[in-house]
């Protein structure tokens, strides 16, 4: 598998990271995951969502972050492996910030599957971000991750 999935636990710093295990397939989460534009209909973190799952494609969002105002981001799909891993760019402030985000799936078996979802946030004034918003990230990628646990057990 490729990606930075994982990143905590390879030492990577400045990343907000969150895991769970879903009594689903594989496939069924991944179809959940890929139809971007149903986010909205399911996910706290990603209140809108616009744009295609297709590498090197742009998209486009508005994060709800706890205690902070929803705000609108773009960014560029940097991987798709299907029933793997998703991985998106952003860059801000002149490339002095970079953050990746990436969603990976990896079957514990058939019908169950671990899910870690996480943001590095790299780039000369990433250290900065993530002290300022890490935590607000790390929480909403738990309510993401499940809301996703919910939808996939209730679906398979």
């Amino acid at each position: 598998m490729t990606g930075v999935g994982g990143a905590r636990a390879a030492g990577l710093r400045h990343c907000a990271e969150d895991s769970v295990e879903i009594e689903a397939p594989v496939e069924t989460v991944w179809k959940l995951l890929v139809d971007f534009a149903g986010w909205q209909d399911w996910n706290p973190l990603y209140v809108e969502t616009r744009g295609d799952l297709r590498v090197g494609s742009a998209i486009g969002f508005t994060v709800a972050l706890a205690g902070m105002k929803p705000h609108g981001g773009s960014a560029t799909v940097l991987s798709v492996i299907p029933n793997e891993v998703i991985e998106y760019g952003t860059g801000a402030f002149a490339g002095l910030v970079r953050a990746t985000r990436y969603i990976e799936v990896r079957a514990l078996g058939a019908e169950r599957c671990l899910v870690v979802n996480g943001e590095h946030m790299g780039g000369l004034l990433g250290p900065l971000l993530f002290k300022a918003v890490g935590e607000k990230v790390r929480l909403g990628l738990k309510g993401m991750n499940e809301a996703l646990k919910g939808l996939a057990e209730q679906h398979s």
